[in-house]
């Protein structure tokens, strides 16, 4: 109790608030990683943190694909409605209609075997739709106009991540958007 008192706006009740807000947090990401898994938690015997990297990882690769096809679908929408025809958007926008659609593809299965559970249907449902957003939308662009070349060309990457380490890698640079 004394040690509390010490730390200025810490007391009792701030540390009760916070250990109920955090366990709450806990079984709100586990029940969810548990109805996104089916019934493969049930015999798994991993820690609870485990877990909760695994959840956070699974839906932040999830929001990416998500995100990521929204924007360049919308972005390739507004350039066909304004005739343009931008090479970079829509080969953005093919590969992000891909992963969605793989990502949908899968979330309708988990929600086959779960029964029709209605947060995954709900899922599918918004990563197909992307998806059709997506594939429509730069087939519907190449096929009016004239296309504009895009460079495509490999970079090489590298860096430090937060610990201090490097890291290297290499990737594709998409140009002419």
């Amino acid at each position: 109790m004394e040690t509390l008192s010490m730390v200025p706006g810490l007391d009792r009740t701030t540390v009760c608030t916070h250990r109920r807000r955090a366990s709450w947090r806990r079984a709100v990401a586990f029940a969810t990683l548990a109805t996104t898994m089916g019934g493969a938690t049930s015999e798994a015997r991993a820690d609870s943190t485990d877990l909760m990297a695994l959840a956070v990882a699974i839906y932040a690769v999830e929001a990416t694909v998500l995100a990521g096809g929204l924007t360049t679908g919308l972005g390739s929408t507004v350039h066909v409605a304004r005739g343009n025809v931008r090479t970079g958007w829509f080969i953005s926008s093919y590969v992000f209609g891909a992963l969605n659609l793989a990502t949908g593809a899968l979330l309708a299965m988990a929600a086959a075997n779960t029964h029709g559970d209605t947060l995954i249907l709900g899922l599918s449902t918004a990563h197909l739709s992307i998806a059709a957003l997506d594939i429509t939308m730069p087939s519907i662009g190449f096929a009016r106009g004239q296309q504009q070349q895009a460079t495509l060309r490999p970079v090489v990457l590298g860096g430090r991540d937060v610990g201090g380490r490097l890291w290297h890698g290499a990737g594709l640079q998409i140009g002419g958007f």
